[in-house]
């Protein structure tokens, strides 16, 4: 069901697989496609010296910042959720009840199917399924997976490595309910604020890039954008503010994703302040996506194909890689990466099954466990 913002008190964000803001399924299909094309694109492709293959890898490259759209809505969403539930009895109890039954079931799922598949004797040779040293198997149920992989500057085992968010989105759940629930108005607003300023200043504290990408005190700038934007929306008319501030924030918008784009040609590397850019820009299309439901940029993000893409974003992000490692071994050489035509088949075949198999993980996995969530009242 479409909501509407008729008011600032007015707008809900339902987080269950019926009454969903069709316009964040859009943009969770972008945050999603943008993923699996660094993987199966850039990262593929990185050191291919084929002139088309450059520029597929040069066009993927950005891809990696879908995970910090995933953040600014994941912040908006859980923000949104808490301020409306916060004087109610079972506040915490209902919250954290209907988060294990939204993550802990798919990526559990994932966990098992890792052990199984590394511990079958046919794949005793995929090197891909190997369990890194350093980040041992228990983080990843404990959620402490992205610690380990700051303290050994790996991402770990490959088919796990993208779980570092979810790890980060754990955390955050643990801590920010609590939040929420003591910090009123304005305390609220400066700890959000607090945080985004804070965030790169925690990202230039790593000699090296991977702990500052990983941890959630060097990822809450855009966590707490989403928030943010949130907390405009419940206590002031986020749909006024929106429309008075329409073209300040289109210029914003732009300058940061041009800077980006234009540090990364000049020196080849953006630097710390990178996850902010994108946060901002990514926290302006999330505000014009809710407030203007009329323009053509909305009417893009309700594309059946664009929201279908978001509905089963969480289970394609989970599996593609893993997905991938195994067409490569079956059908390649057991190394991931493009190197001549068949390899592009092997991707393309991945990427088709990498949908088939995340459709249906979608419907009988994740589905059911959000509808009994929902069952669960505050």
């Amino acid at each position: 069901m479409q909501q509407t913002l008729t008011n600032a008190h007015e707008f809900t964000a339902k987080p269950g697989p019926s009454d969903r803001i069709t316009e964040l399924d859009g943009l969770r299909g972008i945050a999603i496609l943008m993923v699996v094309f660094f993987h199966y694109g850039s990262v593929q492709l990185s050191g291919n010296t084929n002139f088309f293959a450059k520029i597929v890898e040069k066009a993927t490259y950005f891809g990696w910042a879908g995970v910090d759209l995933f953040f600014v809505l994941s912040g908006f969403l859980i923000c949104s959720v808490l301020l409306r539930s916060r004087d109610s009895k079972k506040y915490f109890s209902t919250f954290y009840k209907r988060r294990i039954l939204r993550i802990l079931p798919v990526y559990f799922l994932l966990l098992f199917i890792y052990i199984i598949l590394s511990h079958l004797p046919f794949f005793y040779r995929v090197s891909f399924l190997s369990i890194i040293k350093g980040v041992p198997l228990w983080s990843y149920f404990a959620f402490l997976q992205n610690f380990f992989m700051a303290c050994t500057n790996s991402f770990g085992s490959k088919p796990l490595s993208v779980t570092w968010s979810i790890a980060i989105e754990e955390q955050f759940y643990i801590i920010f309910p609590v939040v929420v629930f003591y910090f009123k108005k304005w305390g609220l607003l400066f700890f959000l604020l607090l945080t985004i300023i804070t965030a790169p200043v925690f990202r230039t504290q790593y000699d090296q890039w991977l702990p500052a990408y990983v941890l959630l005190q060097t990822r809450m700038d855009a966590l707490s954008f989403g928030a943010l934007i949130a907390l405009v929306n419940y206590y002031f008319d986020l749909k006024r503010w929106a429309e008075k501030y329409y073209l300040p924030l289109i210029l914003i918008m732009l300058t940061s994703v041009l800077s980006c784009f234009a540090v990364r040609y000049l020196y080849g590397e953006i630097g710390t302040i990178r996850h902010t850019l994108f946060a901002i820009f990514f926290s302006c299309l999330l505000l014009f996506a809710i407030t203007k439901q009329s323009s053509f940029f909305a009417r893009v993000l309700r594309n059946k194909y664009l929201t279908g893409v978001g509905a089963i974003s969480y289970s394609l992000y989970l599996f593609h890689l893993i997905i991938l490692g195994i067409c490569h071994f079956i059908f390649g050489n057991n190394q991931i990466g493009i190197t001549d035509v068949k390899d592009v088949f092997i991707t393309l075949l991945a990427l088709s099954v990498s949908f088939i198999f995340s459709y249906l993980i979608y419907r009988f996995f994740e589905v059911p466990a959000v509808l009994l969530g929902k069952k669960i009242q505050y």
